[in-house]
């Protein structure tokens, strides 16, 4: 005799978060929190992050067993953990920076997704820009030994209300400038 279950969900509670914006290139951070909720020990779990386009992972906290992936061998009941993973997103602006996780149970030795979440970051415009140029020339501009260099910083307000407090700062670092004749 033969009897068929189907488990449709564990009593692990997730807890996804993500920035809801973000500006290309900015470093952003992936907190997951589960927690065991059932009166049972939950065993051989498997958590999988899928990330979104543009993010470059730098930083792990717990490293993962493999990939974006975490083996969790047992969380007893009302105990838990968190999983942090830092890195650089880019997209365009107003581009939609989707982050999913996914619990799943190793059965006979197949991954079965139980529970997931998502959430979303949304790349926006940095609230101030700012552009350097030398000799009117982009900043890769090679200079010659013993030329004047005239650097400019412009700034511009992109975003709709006023900015106030702001200081504009630059700083000449490296042996080949003579600083006697900054003005």
């Amino acid at each position: 005799v033969e009897a068929v279950t189907n488990i449709s969900s564990l009593d692990m509670a997730l807890t996804l978060v993500a920035p809801p914006n973000a500006v290309s290139g900015q470093s952003v951070s992936y907190i997951l929190d589960y927690r065991n909720e059932s009166s049972k020990d939950l065993s051989d779990l498997k958590i999988k992050f899928t990330f979104p386009d543009g993010f470059t992972p730098t930083k792990f906290t717990p490293v993962p067993s493999g990939g974006s992936n975490w083996q969790v061998r047992m969380v007893k009941p009302g105990e838990g953990d968190r999983i942090m993973v830092e890195g650089v997103l880019r997209g365009s602006e107003k581009e939609s920076k989707p982050v999913a996780v996914a619990l799943q149970r190793i059965v006979d030795g197949v991954e079965i997704d139980y529970q997931k979440a998502s959430t979303v970051t949304i790349i926006s415009t940095p609230p101030l820009a700012t552009e350097v140029s030398i000799n009117n020339q982009p900043v890769t501009y090679a200079a010659k030994l013993g030329e004047a260099l005239n650097y400019q910083i412009k700034f511009t307000n992109n975003s709709e209300g006023d900015l106030a407090g702001l200081t504009v700062t630059a700083k000449l670092e490296g042996a080949m400038f003579d600083f006697n004749s900054v003005r």
